[in-house]
Order: structure tokens, then C-alpha cells, then sequence
């Protein structure tokens, strides 16, 4: 039987897989080929853990909002019947100090006016959008962090090694904080401008 080689293409790939990889590699498993159908995997396996947990904490780390994923003064537009319906890669919508402050709120799919007590609008609504990024559109240093998160995470929950813990936490910690030095860097904030760092914290808290 020929050996898998297993290169850089299916280790550290910039997609699903790649992430899914570094998550068996954090408990010392064999990474998948490339070329793997990640919906295909059976229930239970180790793999099909880690691709959960990476599907989780992609939508989890992004609905932050970071410079590559938030467009500000973005514009929803209502549809023929008034209708504002939110496109399913948008993780939040937030009007700020607009004058739809307080009024607006998201029901099922739709944005609803809790003034009005009905969903249609004769005019957009402006504020801040959300989007989930896909991976292989992520910049290097938020692909390396969500990998990474998601590898510590799923090595606390299969194996739960307090060496591997550290080892994969510090990872994590020096990843996030790549990420948030991009982020100050792009947006041009003060390092030390309280009212921004306070955003932050640390990226294992809680888990």
C-alpha cells in the first residue's frame, strides 16, 4: 500500500481542513488527507468533533467584528414589499446612535420596528454590518487564530491534557495577539486608548 504523503496542502491549508488538521495534530492524531469530505465524516470520530468546533468557533471568534469582516455605514434595503431580509452570511447588524436606536430588532430572518410593530420600511437602514468571512478569504494572522482556538478547544474537550492545555493555550494567546496588533494597525487606534483595548480580552477566559 503506498504511504499517504501529507504535505502542507491538507496540514496547514488555508480552509476547513486545514483548521480541522491542527486539531488532530494538538492530540497527536493523524491529520486527514487532502481532498477529504468534511461532511462525510462519521458521528463520533474524533474528526468529526474537531469540525464542529471549528464551524462553532469560526462564527464565534468573527461575530466580534474585526477590520476584515465590518462594514461601517453599510445599507440594508428593503424589498418590493417593504421587507428587510438579512443575508445569511451576516452574523450582526448594529444602527449604533442612529435614530432606529432602541426601535429595531432582528426576528427570524427580517428586521422588525418595535415602534411601527411591523417589519416593512420605505427606506434603508444604515448602520455597522458583520459578515461571516469564508476561510480561505481570511487574512493569515485571524485564520491562524480561529485554527488555533479551535485546536485548544477540542484538546480540552477529547483529551483534556493540562501539558497540552498549556502548550496549545499559549499558542492561542500569541495568535490573538498577532490578530489584535493587525487590528489596532489597519483601524489606526492608539495602542492606548482605553476605549479600545478594553474590547479585548483574554482569548482562552471562560473556556
Amino acid at each position: 500500500m503506498a504511504t499517504e504523503i501529507y504535505d502542507d496542502n491538507s496540514l496547514y491549508a488555508t480552509d476547513k481542513l486545514g483548521m480541522v488538521n491542527q486539531c488532530l495534530i494538538a492530540i497527536n492524531q493523524t491529520p486527514l488527507p487532502a481532498g477529504t469530505v468534511l461532511a462525510d465524516l462519521d458521528t463520533g470520530t474524533d474528526a468529526q468533533i474537531a469540525r464542529d468546533i471549528v464551524a462553532y468557533t469560526m462564527r464565534e471568534v468573527q461575530t466580534r467584528g474585526w477590520y476584515f469582516n465590518t462594514d461601517r455605514n453599510f445599507s440594508l434595503l428593503p424589498d418590493s414589499n417593504g421587507f428587510i431580509a438579512l443575508p445569511e452570511n451576516l452574523l450582526r447588524f448594529d444602527v449604533g446612535d442612529s435614530q432606529d436606536r432602541g426601535m429595531l430588532v432582528i426576528k427570524g430572518n427580517k428586521i422588525y420596528n418595535r415602534y411601527k410593530q411591523d417589519y416593512t420600511f420605505d427606506r434603508p437602514v444604515v448602520g455597522t454590518a458583520v459578515w461571516l468571512t469564508d476561510y480561505s478569504d481570511l487574512p493569515v494572522n485571524a485564520y491562524q487564530y480561529i485554527a488555533l482556538r479551535s485546536a485548544r478547544i477540542f484538546q480540552q474537550r477529547v483529551v483534556g491534557s493540562k501539558e497540552l492545555y498549556a502548550f496549545t493555550a499559549q499558542d492561542e494567546i500569541d495568535a490573538f495577539t498577532n490578530l489584535q496588533r493587525e487590528e489596532l494597525q489597519y483601524n489606526d487606534y492608539n495602542l492606548f486608548d482605553s476605549r479600545v483595548t478594553s474590547r479585548y480580552y483574554n482569548p482562552t477566559w471562560g473556556q
